[in-house]
């Protein structure tokens, strides 16, 4: 939950949470000729986001409240060394938006090994821009609110 958008992405293992799944939708107006281009209209974010602490779904809930967009970075294929930073990645990206809706799932079966049971959280997110960032360049989305 940072911007990382202002350079190399340098972060450790222990800052990270693991994302089950995540969609969003962009659409994009056509012109006269029926092509695709123009604007990105107002767009949602869903992701479901594994909890190893009870206390990391506080973050999610200060964004809920926050009246600023909120920084998330996903990064794909992420390897990291003995002293876990990242080395590196495949790709990421940075959205930026808004909480719109909080969901906490808690399964209620302990697992047989003892420890303790997984936690997800599902967020929803109305987007205001996404950077990709790839090897050689970042590109920017930026997203109208309609």
């Amino acid at each position: 939950m940072e911007d990382l958008t202002a350079g190399e992405l340098q972060f450790s293992q222990q800052e990270c949470l693991t994302i089950q799944d995540f969609s969003y939708r962009c659409d994009r107006g056509k012109n006269e000729e029926g092509i695709i281009g123009g604007l990105t209209g107002s767009s949602m974010m869903q992701m479901t986001v594994r909890l190893h602490e009870l206390s990391e779904n506080k973050q999610f809930y200060d964004c809920l409240i926050s009246r600023t967009p909120c920084p998330f970075t996903i990064v794909f294929n992420a390897d990291f060394n003995q002293d876990g930073k990242l080395k590196e990645y495949e790709n990421a990206m940075t959205v930026f938006g808004y909480v719109v809706d909080v969901l906490e799932h808690f399964d209620t079966r302990t697992p047989e090994n003892g420890s303790a049971a997984p936690m997800n959280i599902r967020v929803e997110i109305q987007l205001s821009s996404m950077v990709f960032h790839g090897k050689d360049e970042d590109r920017v989305l930026e997203i109208i609110r309609s």
